[in-house]
């Protein structure tokens, strides 16, 4: 199998070093469109070439797969250009920096047959996974409350990332997608949403507070902020009531309270498998878990579950809060 990344960042060199491991020598080439960093790229050891362009490493290679973790507002032209060669792509998330963008890739990949699928690494997470299985134990699902937060931005910031027009926002549309994904897998679709966001230090929004209406009845709350002091890594949490109880989970424990009867669960005590494990504290055999399954999905030309059309949802619930959040009114999901 002929793999190329097409990004080499802190996520292209994560994804390079997992294909190493789990394939080696599948990596065909690399793009990095900054040349003075070719050299430092090679000199941690990449065997593969690296080119400037996507289409110089089109050129040279007839890929079957490719990874995509470029900035967003590259991410449409170059996955369009990806699933059109006939070359099953991988995407870092967010797909892309609106929604008008996000539903072309799905109608073309949908045309195209093609085999996408999108980077939420959480649907890799056990702990997370065991919480969305065990849910149902807590009877009808009431309401629940979501926390994603990060130490990152406390000041000005500069750079496409805080461009509005090049990233799409900020918290909502960066960090936020993990659990927005996870909360419409766990509970459903929502009906209507509410949002207030507030950038006090960037030109995107740092702070949001979203309110979920679920079709099922249950409402939610999620609380998105990068800018809270002592939170180095992303941290994603959840409190969920049911009729007959609640359920809480966050970094290595879930907590389970059915009646008199509380239970934890460890991390450590979920099964174990053997995973390559780059930076334990940033979760980063999730990313394992993906690409492996990625690269069986690519051989099996079988449809990845986390697909662009299968998780154009998130795109749909992401274009919501920020309409809610610019109206000051409830608006529909879709």
């Amino acid at each position: 199998m002929k793999i190329g990344i097409v990004g080499m960042g802190k996520m292209g060199l994560t994804h390079a070093a997992m294909l190493e491991v789990l394939e080696p020598g599948c990596i065909a080439g690399v793009v990095e469109a900054e040349r003075g960093n070719h050299g430092t790229i090679k000199s941690l050891g990449l065997r593969a070439p690296v080119y400037a362009d996507l289409e110089s490493l089109l050129a040279a290679h007839a890929l079957d797969a490719a990874i995509v973790s470029t900035p967003t507002f590259t991410h449409y032209s170059i996955v369009k250009t990806l699933i059109e060669r006939g070359v099953a792509v991988l995407i870092e998330k967010p797909l892309a920096e609106n929604l008008k963008k996000c539903a072309a890739l799905a109608a073309l990949a949908a045309k195209k047959k093609a085999v996408t699928a999108v980077g939420y690494s959480i649907d890799y997470d056990p702990l997370f996974n065991e919480a969305r299985r065990r849910l149902p134990e807590i009877g009808k699902l009431k309401r629940y409350t979501a926390w994603v937060e990060h130490a990152e931005v406390f000041g000005p910031k500069k750079g496409w990332l805080f461009q509005k027009e090049k990233s799409g926002g900020g918290v909502i549309i960066n960090p936020a997608p993990h659990m927005l994904f996870f909360l419409l897998e766990a509970f459903g679709l929502p009906k209507s949403v509410r949002a207030e966001l507030k950038s006090p230090y960037s030109a995107v929004e740092d702070e949001a507070l979203v309110a979920l209406e679920h079709e099922s009845g249950c409402t939610g709350t999620l609380k998105a902020n990068w800018s809270v002091p002592g939170k180095p890594v992303l941290e994603l949490a959840l409190y969920a009531e049911g009729e007959k109880g609640s359920l809480a989970v966050s970094g290595d424990e879930l907590l389970l309270e059915s009646g008199v009867r509380v239970e934890s669960v460890r991390r450590a005590d979920l099964p174990a498998e053997t995973v390559f494990e780059l930076s334990p504290e940033a979760r980063a055999a999730n990313y394992y878990r993906e690409d492996r399954e990625f690269l069986e999905d690519v051989r099996l030309k079988r449809v990845p579950r986390n697909s662009i059309e299968s998780t154009l949802k998130v795109d749909r619930l992401i274009d919501a809060i920020y309409r809610a959040g610019a109206s000051g009114e409830a608006v529909a999901w879709s």
